[in-house]
């Protein structure tokens, strides 16, 4: 036989008297709850200020951050730069053809104070070995562009200005080195959120939809996910502009926010349910599903929030 809690139990305990709060002050904790959130989902508007670190220790990140910047950057340690490597089965960088076609890929860039091209052919002895290379396929040769800006905007700059590096469909080209690359991944991360929540979102809400019989209970714990995941991502990057916050961390925001706030409406709206079906009225459902889920969910809360 199913236990029942009788209310009388719990009316003098802190989180009853919290939920009979909330009940009474309903529109008052709603308008402050949807302030706060909005809040601080505005700091989006100041935007990021990543940190660029792949961590620390004996870490697989580590040993691919120094395999690349060996394969990279070397030659040129520590600047802010991107490499134009391009390849021709027979002509090489001494061609009119070749200078031009490479002039022209970047002529945008070549337009900017702060930016500074070094051309393959404009190397000579043993330095020009570590831009160009001759091979059975063709020549290939690299164009360093330095960029005298700090990284942040370094690579604001690379990736406004990227799609305007084309050249003739007779070359190969790509654009690599360490800017060109964390611009990379910064945009794969991005775009991989996107669609994950793209994906997510619509079963996130049919789910709800089969769990809990109704559009609006199924609304609930989905909309509670987005103000969370809204309000985490801009605080996320108000810390970004104080401490050392990694692009990386969006990803565990979205994990934890949507699943946590899903799963932790489930409980509240699942017991409020039941405490309705037992004939309360909705001020006692709602001081019962606090003392009891609410409490549950707190602590939980708490755990979570100090594990991260």
């Amino acid at each position: 036989m199913e236990s029942v809690t009788d209310p009388k139990l719990l009316e003098d305990r802190l989180f009853y008297k919290l939920g009979e709060l909330t009940y009474d002050r309903r529109k008052v904790v709603l308008a402050v709850g949807l302030i706060a959130c909005m809040g601080m989902a505005s700091l989006i508007g100041m935007g990021a200020d990543w940190a660029e670190s792949w961590g620390e220790g004996d870490l697989e990140s580590i040993e691919a951050g120094t395999l690349r910047d060996s394969a990279f950057t070397s030659e040129d340690e520590g600047s802010q730069s991107f490499i134009l490597l391009v390849h021709h089965e027979s002509l090489d960088d001494s061609s009119e053809t070749w200078r031009s076609a490479v002039e022209d890929a970047l002529s945008k860039f070549s337009t900017m104070d702060d930016v500074i091209i070094q051309y393959s052919w404009e190397f000579e002895g043993d330095e020009r070995d570590e831009y160009v290379y001759q091979g059975d396929d063709g020549f290939w040769a690299k164009n360093r562009v330095s960029i005298n800006q700090d990284r942040t905007e370094a690579k604001q700059l690379f990736a406004d200005n990227k799609e305007s590096i084309k050249i003739d469909d007779e070359f190969e080209s790509w654009r690599t080195g360490e800017i060109a690359i964390d611009v990379t991944f910064d945009t794969r991360i991005q775009d991989d959120l996107v669609k994950a929540e793209l994906i997510s979102g619509p079963l996130t809400v049919l789910i709800l939809g089969i769990v809990f019989g109704t559009i609006i209970s199924a609304l609930l714990p989905f909309g509670v996910a987005v103000l969370t995941v809204l309000s985490a991502v801009g605080m996320t990057i108000w810390l970004s502009n104080t401490m050392d916050v990694t692009v990386y961390a969006l990803n565990i925001i979205t994990l934890i926010g949507i699943g946590v706030s899903v799963d932790y409406s489930l409980f509240l709206v699942n017991r409020f349910r039941e405490e309705l079906n037992r004939g309360r009225d909705i001020r006692t459902s709602t001081a019962m599903t606090v003392a009891t889920a609410g409490k549950a969910v707190f602590f939980s809360g708490i755990t979570v929030a100090i594990g991260l």
